[in-house]
């Protein structure tokens, strides 16, 4: 991820790598964690139901992408 003012934005590289492996790619789940200061620890790191929604909208990709069942 590169740092900004704004918050964090992935790098190109990655959504090339990920098309060219044909692997999903949830880029946007750091990023609307990082805009919501309630669940931040500091300027950079989750908190904690900051790591609770990254874990939920991994698993939501998961599953949307037929990676588990369930």
């Amino acid at each position: 991820p590169s740092f900004g003012l704004l918050g964090l934005t992935p790098l190109p590289l990655y959504e090339e790598v990920a098309t060219e492996e044909n692997i999903p790619l949830a880029s946007s789940i750091l990023a609307d964690i990082q805009s919501q200061t309630s669940l931040k620890l500091d300027q950079v790191h989750p908190n904690a139901l900051g790591y609770t929604q990254m874990a939920e909208k991994i698993y939501e990709s998961l599953k949307e992408n037929g990676l588990i069942k369930h």
